[in-house]
């Protein structure tokens, strides 16, 4: 479990951990041989203890160099649930460009990207994981998605990477809440955990300067169910920033009346951003 800098307090915030997904954390299966079990959008709900850790924040582990990626991209299907995704572009990046060279999804959805860290753990939210498709994938075209590393590492399992088509970002996730995406705008989805990787319920995550829409969804899968009525993340730990002004974007995640973390995001338009904390 990597761990994450909080601000005054203890707690951790997906891209899905070290850039990993609840479902693709832990084993040693290779690669090849991981099920496209992968959730959609916020992971599987963990049972534990009621008592949260949140023990970890401050520590910064020193990240491998170079580190390696394996990303499994996959997409909502029809019908459902999902189908992997072939030819699709797959880079680490941050503010500066591409680090390392791009890989290519292969016939079961794998791509390997490794890429030079100098050792130096970056800030929270700097660097991420990209997807994108040409438009004449198959199943396609998808909306470009960036899964965020909160912090640096090689996940030992493959990473799930879920795309959506501009219809289903209206129909499964801003359908939901009576909206309709906007691709001149972004989206970013959050999930947050403790740092045993149990979801966080009752944390508040906001963003500056602020969106459409904060939500905090019931469940963790298609179809989703949303109150309008919940005010801070229900069991299933997760939290949709809606209709997001492109650029750099504070997003601040708040429990027990004490900041738990926060970092800056560049939000790009048309896009979707998963952000797993701490992980």
């Amino acid at each position: 479990m990597v761990r994450l800098q909080g601000a005054g307090g203890a707690i951790a915030i997906v891209a899905g951990a070290a850039l990993c997904g609840a479902s693709a954390c832990g084993g040693a299966a290779s690669p090849d041989a991981a099920p496209i079990d992968a959730p959609p959008i916020d992971g599987t709900v963990d049972a534990g203890p009621p008592q949260l850790e949140f023990g970890c924040l401050g520590t910064r582990p020193v990240p491998p160099d170079p580190a390696v990626l394996t990303a499994r991209v996959i997409a909502l299907s029809t019908p459902p649930p999902i189908s992997v995704v072939e030819a699709a572009t797959v880079s680490v990046r941050n503010a500066h460009g591409a680090l390392g060279s791009a890989a290519t999804s292969n016939s079961v959805g794998l791509a390997t990207v490794t890429y030079p860290t100098g050792g130096v753990q970056p800030a929270p939210c700097a660097t991420f994981l990209e997807v994108d498709t040409d438009a004449a994938v198959a199943g396609g075209p998808y909306v470009p998605t960036r899964q965020i590393q909160w912090l640096v590492s090689s996940p030992p399992l493959p990473v799930p990477v879920l795309l959506f088509t501009p219809t289903k970002m209206t129909s499964v996730l801003y359908g939901v809440v009576g909206r309709r995406w906007d691709p001149a705008l972004g989206t970013v989805n959050v999930v947050v955990d403790d740092c045993n990787g149990r979801r966080v319920s009752g944390a508040t995550v906001s963003f500056a300067p602020a969106g459409a829409a904060v939500v905090y969804p019931s469940t963790p899968f298609p179809p989703f169910t949303v109150d309008p009525a919940n005010q801070e993340t229900q069991a299933v730990g997760s939290a949709w920033g809606l209709g997001l002004t492109p650029g750099p974007t504070v997003m601040t995640i708040r429990y027990a009346g004490q900041q738990l973390a926060a970092c800056t995001l560049d939000v790009p338009a048309g896009a979707r951003l998963q952000i797993f904390v701490p992980r």
